[in-house]
Formats: C-alpha cells, sequence, structure tokens
C-alpha cells in the first residue's frame, strides 16, 4: 500500500467515526429532521438570468415561511442585497444538507466561467458549497471534479457521483473534498460489464443503499455500504422491475427515496419491457428487497413512463412522466406529473400545473418535499447555450413566447392539486427551491 492509499484509508476511517456519531437521529433519514410547523421553515432559492442562462451565474436567496404565498419576487435580480450569495459559474442542481446545515451548488460546463473571472475554469465541472446561518449563505470551498451525473446528501455530507466510473466524490459543509473509488464493485460486474452508481440513499444508522446501472442488464441492482464507503456489505439484483436510471443528458435523477418510517422505494420508469415500469420496496433495516411488494406503475400510469421519482413526506412521492407514452430517451420532454402513494399503491396525476402538452417551453427546476406538499419550480425555458434550442433538461424545449411568470407550485401530495405558492420576476429562471429542515 502506497502513502496515497494510507492517507485515503485515514481519511475515510475519520469520516466514519463522524459519520456513525451522527446517525443515531432516526428523524434524519429522509426529512432531515423533526418536522416543525412550516409558517417558521425557511428555505432557499436558487436562480439565474433567463437571457444569460447558466453563463450568468447563480444567486440564492432565503426566504421564510411555506404557508404564505409571494408575488413577484427577485432573486437572481436582488443583486444588491448582501443576503443573497452570488455564484459565477451556474448552477443546475443544488442540494441542501439539514443535518450539517450546507448547500451545495453544482456546475456543469455549460455553467463554468474562466479562472480570471473568479470561476472554476472554463469548460470544467465543479461543485460550490455554502455555510448556512442566521438566513445567509456564506461560500466555504470551490472544487473542480472531472465528470458527475447523480447528486444528493447523506449524514454530514453531499456527494456527486460518476456517470462513467465508479467514483464518488463527498463535500462537506467546510468546502472539503473527499475521493472515493469502489474497486469492491468491479467484483460485481455481470458478464464483463462493471455498474455505474445513479443514486445513493441514506438509510440512517450508518448505512447507504447505492442503486446500481448495468448497461447490458434491465434489473433492479442495490449495493449496501456504510457512510465511509469502506466496505460493500452486500449486492443484491431483482428483475420484476427494470433499471434504476433516470436521465436527462448527462444528468442523473433521483430514482429512489426513504420514507419517513425507513422504507426505502426504487423505481424504474423506462424498461422497454411493460411489465418493469414499477417499483420495489426496502424495508427497514433490510439488506435485501421485500419479496411481497411490488407496484406496478405501468398500469397505473396508464401507459406513460417516468425520469424522476422524488420524496415528498410519509410514504408518497412525486413522479416525473414523459409527456409522451412511446418517446420516454433521455432526449425526450418530460412534465406530467403523479403522486404516488407508495403505501396504498394509488397514484394521482397532479392538476393546477401547465398543460403537459405545453411543457416543452418550460424548464422544470429542482423541488423539495415538506409535511404534505412538494414545492416545484418551474420557470419558461432557456436557449441552448451548446447551440440551437433547449432547456438544461428538456430537448425539445424552445423558448417560451409566452408572459408566463417563473412560478413555484405548492402540490398537495393528499389531492395532487397544485397551486401557486410563489411567483417570481419575468427575467428569473428558478433552478431550485432547498428546504431547510430542522
Amino acid at each position: 500500500m502506497n502513502n496515497k492509499q494510507v492517507l485515503m484509508m485515514a481519511a475515510f476511517a475519520t469520516l466514519s467515526a463522524t459519520f456513525t456519531a451522527c446517525s443515531d437521529n432516526d428523524d434524519d433519514v429522509s426529512s432531515g429532521g423533526t418536522t416543525v410547523d412550516p409558517s417558521e421553515v425557511s428555505f432557499i432559492v436558487t436562480s439565474n438570468d433567463l437571457s444569460k442562462s447558466l453563463r450568468g451565474g447563480s444567486r440564492m436567496k432565503v426566504f421564510t415561511d411555506l404557508n404564505t404565498p409571494k408575488t413577484d419576487q427577485l432573486v437572481y435580480g436582488d443583486s444588491s442585497n448582501t443576503a443573497v450569495a452570488y455564484s459565477v459559474d451556474g448552477f443546475t442542481q443544488a442540494k441542501y444538507n439539514s443535518q450539517a446545515g450546507f448547500y451545495t451548488g453544482y456546475i456543469y460546463r455549460q455553467g463554468s466561467v474562466d479562472e480570471s473571472k473568479g470561476g472554476i475554469g472554463s469548460g470544467k465541472m465543479g461543485a460550490r458549497t455554502f455555510t448556512y446561518a442566521n438566513g445567509k449563505l456564506t461560500v466555504s470551498g470551490v472544487n473542480v471534479i472531472t465528470n458527475f451525473g447523480n447528486v444528493g446528501t447523506f449524514g454530514n455530507y453531499s456527494y456527486a457521483a460518476m456517470n462513467s466510473d465508479l467514483t464518488v466524490n463527498i463535500f462537506s459543509a467546510a468546502g472539503a473534498m473527499t475521493t472515493w473509488s469502489a474497486p469492491d464493485l468491479t467484483k460485481y460486474a455481470v458478464d464483463g460489464v462493471a455498474p455505474v452508481i445513479t443514486d445513493i440513499m441514506d438509510l440512517g444508522n450508518n448505512r447507504l443503499a447505492m442503486a446500481l446501472y448495468y448497461s447490458n442488464r434491465d434489473s433492479a441492482a442495490v449495493a449496501f455500504t456504510d457512510y465511509s464507503f469502506s466496505t460493500i456489505s452486500n449486492v443484491v439484483f431483482d428483475s420484476r422491475i427494470g433499471k434504476v436510471y433516470g436521465a436527462w443528458r448527462s444528468v442523473r435523477y433521483a430514482m429512489g427515496g426513504v420514507a419517513d418510517n425507513g422504507d426505502a422505494y426504487l423505481f424504474c420508469g423506462t424498461s422497454d419491457d411493460n411489465n418493469k415500469i414499477g417499483a420495489l420496496r426496502i424495508k427497514s433495516g433490510a439488506s435485501t428487497f421485500d419479496p411481497d411488494y411490488h407496484f406496478d406503475l405501468y398500469t397505473a400510469g396508464e401507459g406513460y413512463r417516468f425520469r424522476k421519482a422524488y420524496p415528498i413526506s410519509g410514504n408518497k412521492y412525486l413522479l416525473e412522466f414523459y409527456t409522451e407514452k412511446t418517446a420516454y430517451g433521455v432526449m425526450n420532454t418530460s412534465s406530467k406529473f403523479a403522486i404516488a402513494d407508495m403505501e396504498n399503491k394509488t397514484l394521482t396525476w397532479v392538476t393546477g400545473l401547465p398543460d403537459a402538452s405545453e411543457m416543452a417551453n418550460y424548464s422544470v427546476g429542482y423541488g423539495d418535499g415538506y409535511d404534505g406538499y412538494y414545492y416545484l419550480p418551474i420557470s419558461p425555458a432557456e436557449s441552448s447555450s451548446t447551440g440551437g434550442s433547449g432547456s438544461w433538461h428538456h430537448a425539445k424545449a424552445t423558448r417560451a413566447t409566452s408572459s408566463a411568470q417563473p412560478t413555484i407550485y405548492k402540490i398537495n401530495a393528499s389531492t395532487g392539486v397544485a397551486t401557486v405558492f410563489m411567483t417570481f420576476s419575468k427575467n428569473e429562471s428558478v433552478k431550485a427551491i432547498n428546504i431547510i429542515k430542522k
């Protein structure tokens, strides 16, 4: 073992001890903490300049009160407000770790800026971390990474998993980055093809479940490890659903999540086999799929497939379906939404959002769930920075010519009814809302 490997093992031993010490509170499994009155809850809105897309950078502003609607708000346009944080590199994805109190913005090549202008470097990919205190975000670290797809949080950390290999970059609140590679997973190659990681779910109690994608097979696969990633304890497969994989271009969307009771659900929304569109369950504390649970989402979804699945609260999830039954590739448009009740195996179509037939003219940002509601940003689509038409996650999108306002909708997880929660100045492009869960 060389010196670099020794240092890496020591670093992960330290991480493991830190993670284990913070993993005893079951409230932190999916919600990030206990539920408080929504009127007292703060949240971060991330927005770009609509006319500049990712090239104008991102601003982040903290608001309070998830109950009271707000109109004509400024985030990117509130540039003179010292409480509004700014990144010269534009973010496409953003995550907030409520347990450790920090925000991570993720940068694709289309949004990176030259180092001479304060960016990470043109054409590079990376992440910026910000600590949160007293209603304000303060930058704590800037890191450059080579590639990433799926992002998220666990324990006291956020992460970015690579698209092309078994590497995960882990970020701390202090801005430090540790890179982990998964040599043990190469042992689970199938016919010579090793998997890639498409999602990492925090099971609590020093346990992680990593969704694996094999390019040569259409079935669910999950690897179990601890918060330090030191050992792969088990890998399980299940052919009742297809691959746990959701994507648009190089972005990898969450297709799993942990319910409030600790049960984990994994989803397949894009298999060519109708019988494999569905969801499976891993019961709290288990390391295998529940043989008695299978949710047929192809039938429930009336023959539509889906690319995203996000926890709301309880055991309800928001699914984002494709707008056409026969077009469900990584470049096709999705924005037909439904609430999935995983316990009762029911699906409720969401009403009150822009019509699905018009969604190619909009850009759907990253939402967040809290106390029976899901908060979903929808803005007019941006022109693609790489040429032609398209937003950063809708290949068919064209620049909206209507007078549509950027809006965050509040979706009732019991009824599926969406109402307007916040509207913004028409030059805003709302990328994400991240709720600061106590």
